[in-house]
């Protein structure tokens, strides 16, 4: 895996301009020049790396991640980030695994490297990372996690760059940092950030193993089998007829009355003369079926 794609929004040569470029795609150190060229507001890289520029035939990379936001009241989503917390450190998620980011406006991205899922690069990545966060998002007080991410093309703010709507920047928040309000202050400028050990971790992996696996048990289609009996109709159907439950002048119930005969197995005569009660609205066949 070698390129991200990279994004931004005006820039030093484009004064005046607010509109929004992407597509240019780089390695690490050609980002980091385009960061300096045209920031440090509303710089923007896709959440995924790519083996190629062709990203539509490329297998992706990147680690389980989070955005938590909520635009009226950034509380609430920094409650359903500790929340979060909480959860992955009683799952054996260590917290010196996965960086914390308050993205300077509206919430906060929680981000676990590639290299500690344990896992190799694939296409179907956001659609796995989605369901997980699904089912997490379920577990929290708020329910802030956006959906909205999982998909490859996806960007967000780089980290250190400045948000122009709030003015703040995209900073790391430390452990030791617990207040809402000293996050905020600390985002008026650029903050170090701290590189985590990289440890592959089993849980990530069988995570991400057990939602694959229930994605493609929902997408394999569904066969249902029907039991054909000796006289060509079961009890249950022979009871419907019997009974008369279908009326006069309801062709559709009588459509779908002849389709069910003849997945149990009804002989192509007994068909036709269904045919004939549906093209006819005439109730007075059934007596004649047997």
């Amino acid at each position: 895996m070698s390129v991200w794609e990279f994004g931004y929004k005006g820039g030093i040569e484009y004064e005046g301009d607010t509109g929004f470029r992407r597509n240019m795609y780089g390695d690490i150190t050609t980002i980091k020049s385009w960061v300096l060229q045209y920031g440090p507001k509303d710089i923007y890289t896709s959440i995924f790396k790519y083996e190629s520029e062709d990203i539509t035939l490329s297998k992706l990379e990147a680690g389980l991640y989070f955005d938590i936001d909520n635009e009226k009241d950034l509380s609430a989503a920094y409650e359903d980030l500790l929340a979060l917390v909480v959860i992955l450190q009683s799952q054996g998620i260590e917290r010196e695994s996965f960086h914390i980011w308050f993205s300077g406006f509206k919430g906060f991205h929680l981000t676990i490297p590639f290299n500690s899922m344990g896992i190799s690069p694939a296409k179907d990545l956001p659609q796995i990372y989605k369901k997980i966060a699904f089912e997490l998002n379920q577990l929290l007080p708020n329910k802030n996690i956006d959906s909205s991410v999982y998909e490859s093309k996806k960007l967000w703010r780089f980290p250190n760059t400045i948000n122009a709507k709030s003015g703040l920047y995209k900073i790391q928040v430390a452990d030791d940092i617990q207040i809402l309000e000293e996050i905020k202050e600390l985002a008026k400028t650029p903050q170090p950030i701290k590189l985590l050990t990289l440890v592959p971790n089993k849980i990530l992996a069988l995570w991400v193993d057990r939602a694959r696996r229930e994605l493609e048990e929902t997408a394999r289609p569904k066969v249902t089998t029907q039991k054909v009996y000796t006289s060509g109709i079961s009890a249950n159907t022979a009871k419907l007829l019997n009974e008369g439950q279908t009326k006069p002048g309801r062709d559709n119930h009588i459509y779908w009355l002849a389709c069910r005969l003849w997945n149990e197995g009804l002989s192509e005569l007994r068909l036709r003369r269904l045919q004939d009660l549906y093209l006819h609205s005439s109730i007075s066949l059934l007596e004649d079926i047997d």
